[in-house]
């Protein structure tokens, strides 16, 4: 224990090491966010800061792969597709690709995960197409909100952390899969190192190289733990906030006439980031999703044919603070 506790702080301090090198590099560079009308920050900011968390995941992965006795093609599935979308990534935030382009290497990406790890028994090839189109669909979904909702400090990154912790104890009360508990334990602590640089006011932003890497990451963790026993609806219960502001907003967006693919300042959180500040948003989140969701995760775990109810008192308040808050909406 002492041993796994001075191995998740090594890590936690390589992903702000790491952090801080991809900081040197971007302001040296001049590879700096600027602040415009639809920005929720005032000054020019470092980005590609997601690079520092990537690289170390990456090693952490690559141990796992060599060392461990845990599935290769688990772990290939989780490291490949998601490292292979950060270089996307990358070259989206140094160059800028189109949508079209970020879209399709998405679909691809994240319809090899789905193949590979396949959490689902089916029995019939129309079956296995429908489930296979609906979990691409999912995971392109929690990449692209992960990127939609990077948008004040801390808050992806905090986000992150909660929910691959939350798994990772999830998995934990699993007494048979311990192994898988402590990996996705180890894999958030370079994204805590990574906070540490990024809580506001932010010396570094994460940029498409990490907030997409993430997105795919944890949809693929979340395949995982569903193939381990954890069910479906813990899973939604845990990425509630994301969900809720980043669904309601795009259906408001399109429902509207706006002009839904482009970017804007109408999510909830980027309101109340308005109103209140960016540590306090990024804060109160934190709380609602440690003394809300993961009590409600857990119980749905132990509770199953409650599940679905469960979920449903999970998502409601969010729901009303966000029709409340009018996410989605111009001003």
């Amino acid at each position: 224990m002492i041993a796994f506790a001075v191995l998740a702080c090594l890590y936690v301090l390589l992903g702000y090491l790491a952090t801080r090198v991809v900081l040197y590099i971007a302001t040296r560079n001049n590879i700096l966010d600027q602040p415009n009308e639809r920005s929720s920050h005032s000054k020019p900011t470092p980005r590609i800061g997601g690079l520092g968390f990537v690289a170390i995941i990456t090693i952490i992965l690559a141990i796992e792969l060599f060392v461990h006795a845990s599935p290769p093609h688990l772990i290939l599935a989780l490291m490949l597709p998601a490292l292979f979308l950060s270089v996307i990534g990358l070259i989206d935030d140094l160059f800028s690709l189109s949508n079209r382009t970020r879209f399709c290497f998405q679909v691809i990406l994240a319809s090899v995960v789905v193949t590979v790890v396949a959490p689902f028994p089916v029995e019939t090839a129309a079956l296995t197409i429908a489930v296979t189109i609906i979990l691409t669909i999912a995971i392109v979904w929690l990449i692209n909100l992960f990127n939609f909702m990077d948008g004040i400090d801390g808050i992806a990154a905090a986000e992150a952390i909660f929910i691959l912790l939350s798994l990772a104890l999830l998995l934990s009360l699993n007494n048979e899969e311990n192994s898988w508990s402590r990996l996705i334990f180890l894999i958030a602590m370079p994204a805590a190192g990574f906070l540490l640089l990024n809580w506001s006011p932010a010396k570094i932003f994460m940029g498409d190289v990490g907030s997409t890497y993430l997105g795919l990451l944890i949809g693929c963790l979340m395949l995982i733990a569903i193939k381990l026993g954890i069910s479906i609806w813990s899973c939604l219960i845990l990425a509630a906030v994301f969900l809720c502001d980043a669904t309601l907003t795009l259906i408001t967006r399109m429902a509207t006439g706006q002009q839904w693919f482009k970017a804007h300042r109408s999510h909830a959180y980027q309101k109340l980031a308005e109103k209140l500040s960016h540590a306090k948003v990024s804060f109160w989140m934190t709380l609602v999703n440690i003394f809300w969701l993961l009590p409600l995760a857990l119980i749905s775990t132990h509770l199953s044919p409650f599940s679905p109810l469960i979920t449903v008192v999970a998502y409601a308040p969010l729901v009303a603070i966000c029709l409340k808050i009018k996410a989605g909406q111009s001003k």
